[in-house]
């Protein structure tokens, strides 16, 4: 399985507030393959609240002796990411 995460910053003023993030896996066989790709920018709200919209790319198949099928998915995604981290400080003695 081959597997791929970037943070791209090709522009520094548009990047702080909107990056983007490239993501992949795969895996290829004698008898078929799996690919999973995704591109995405990612806005953040507040320190513990992100956004993310971007394209996401699924395909695979399969070339048995008793069986051929092949998918390809393309789709557009909007996600909300919460966090709840512990921000409490400790004191130093």
């Amino acid at each position: 399985m081959i597997k791929s995460n970037k943070g791209i910053n090709n522009n520094e003023k548009y990047s702080k507030a909107l990056p983007r993030l490239s993501m992949g896996e795969g895996i290829i066989t004698n008898k078929g393959r799996a690919i999973d790709l995704s591109s995405s920018r990612r806005y953040n709200f507040a320190k513990n609240r992100q956004g993310n919209i971007g394209y996401r790319l699924l395909e695979g198949g399969v070339d048995g002796t008793n069986r051929y099928n092949f998918i390809q998915l393309h789709f557009i995604f909007i996600s909300l990411n919460f966090s709840f981290k512990n921000t409490t400080k400790s004191t130093k003695r």
